[in-house]
């Protein structure tokens, strides 16, 4: 089954233009940008949830799956923490653990990191995934919404000190309602941060193809990725659910296997780090409006 949205996913708008289109196991995408927010997304939706992540099975978790959630984000996950630690003060007096809740948490890498921080909640559309996740923590669930978590807890949860994406939003069919879900999740000076794959460097990387290069390596993913945010946009969002950004900015690079293609790669983050709005990879870290 196919339909389109009625608009723009961010600010309903009607009023696009088209910047690439993708065929993909015989069905169409076309990539849009909204040209009132600017957002870059998706028109069509063939499934609410990409397919890849509810139909894993238990051999997809091998070896290199592990690696992408571990080592290979391990210096943005110590960026993440350096960051919470920052905005909330690591020797603020504390008469509890505080609770983190991560979006899409996979098989646990980032709850493994953090684990000495934080009382550890979760959640994840993969069943495989989540169920890897819960041997370590118990607190994880498979679910595809903040409600559908919750409704496993009998509304039995904390207020969260913080909630992560790393690499969610760009799946998520419908981004305002399921960001205000977890906006109201949060601890009163609870912090929500999203990391996601930028939308400028896509349209350089289109460009490129238009001209003939790269001939085969670029995609823009339309099945799995709805969505591609920019620093405005991600900004939009946080005041569309409530949220006051504390910062937007590069994202530390999540580094691969070391080969010439690699070696520009990392020379490309460490040039863009400063300017978020060509960086590849940037994040958001907002705080709820109401806590002061």
């Amino acid at each position: 089954m196919q339909w389109n949205d009625a608009g723009c996913r961010l600010c309903g708008s009607l009023n696009k233009q088209t910047i690439g289109r993708e065929i993909q196991k015989d069905k169409v995408y076309n990539i849009v940008q909204c040209m009132d927010c600017k957002l870059m997304y998706i028109l069509e939706t063939y499934a609410q949830v990409s397919p890849r992540y509810t139909g894993m099975v238990e051999e997809d978790l091998d070896a290199a799956q592990k690696w992408l959630q571990r080592g290979h984000k391990e210096k943005a996950y110590r960026q993440c923490l350096e960051l919470f630690f920052s905005f909330r003060g690591i020797n603020q007096p504390r008469t509890a653990v505080p609770a983190l809740l991560d979006v899409g948490c996979g098989i646990g890498g980032w709850l493994e990191f953090s684990n000495s921080h934080f009382t550890c909640y979760g959640f994840d559309a993969s069943a495989v995934q989540a169920q890897y996740a819960a041997k370590k923590f118990p607190n994880v669930r498979c679910a595809t919404s903040f409600s559908s978590y919750k409704d496993q807890f009998d509304d039995r949860l904390p207020e969260f000190d913080l909630i992560t994406l790393w690499d969610v939003l760009e799946h998520i069919r419908s981004p305002i309602a399921f960001a205000f879900e977890l906006s109201e999740g949060l601890s009163a000076d609870g912090l929500f941060f999203a990391s996601v794959p930028a939308a400028n460097p896509m349209v350089i990387k289109n460009r490129l193809l238009s001209i003939g290069w790269p001939r085969s390596k670029f995609s823009w993913s339309p099945s799995e990725h709805v969505s591609y945010f920019s620093p405005k946009t991600l900004r939009l969002l946080c005041e569309k659910v409530n949220l006051k950004v504390l910062r937007i900015g590069a994202v530390a690079m999540y580094p691969r296997k070391l080969a010439l293609f690699e070696l520009v790669r990392r020379l490309a983050f460490k040039i863009t780090k400063p300017f978020p709005s060509i960086s590849p990879q940037i994040f958001v870290l907002a705080k709820r409006i109401d806590s002061g």
